[in-house]
């Protein structure tokens, strides 16, 4: 929303050209999520056993397989930003400007891959609470600095916005995974299934 109000003080070009590059992100991430959401699921199963050796040979692997996915269609939609973006306009102006917010996103595109492995791993290790401050950072970014930025980069400031939210989603998610804190919240003593 807030960078939607950003991105409509430069007129209809610019907002075609931002709908142009969600469209194209969303398609390209869609895969992302679902590793994400396996992985998470996979770890969620092993630290409720207790395996936290498996919970965590589980979330390397799904950083691992995030990170290739993130390699591969970063690389499609670096090369083919003009073409998939296309597919949605025809109108060049647009093009020219929906360009550059598809190529920023997809060089940022592992970061976002890496955040939706932290996410669905947390939530589902039950440790909800760094996933909240995650977005909530992110949120806050991409409701602070499209207005910043483009104060003085014009609206590319604003497609700088989005992946500057993803990292710091992403630095918040690693600090907590390594600190450890995540480990037996989903334990409970004394219970096992059998």
């Amino acid at each position: 929303m807030f960078i939607q109000a950003a991105v409509n003080r430069y007129g209809s070009t610019v907002i075609g050209a931002y709908t142009i590059g969600n469209k194209v992100e969303n398609i390209g991430f869609c895969l992302a999520y679902s590793i994400g959401l396996a992985a998470g699921v996979f770890c969620g199963q092993n630290i409720g056993a207790n395996n936290i050796e498996r919970t965590r040979k589980g979330f390397r692997a799904g950083i691992v397989i995030a990170l290739i996915y993130s390699v591969i269609i970063g690389c499609v939609m670096i090369f083919a930003a003009r073409p998939l973006s296309a597919v949605f306009s025809t109108d060049p102006e647009v093009l020219d400007i929906s360009v550059p917010l598809v190529i920023i996103e997809a060089a940022f595109s592992p970061v976002l891959c890496v955040v939706f492995v932290l996410q669905n791993f947390l939530r589902n290790v039950s440790d909800v609470r760094p996933t909240v401050v995650m977005s909530f950072a992110e949120i806050v970014s991409r409701g602070v600095l499209p207005f910043v930025l483009s104060s003085w980069m014009g609206y590319y400031g604003i497609w700088w916005a989005t992946p500057t939210g993803w990292t710091l989603s992403l630095i918040i998610g690693l600090v907590r995974y390594y600190s450890g804190k995540w480990e037996g919240k989903a334990y409970v003593a004394g219970f096992s299934v059998k």
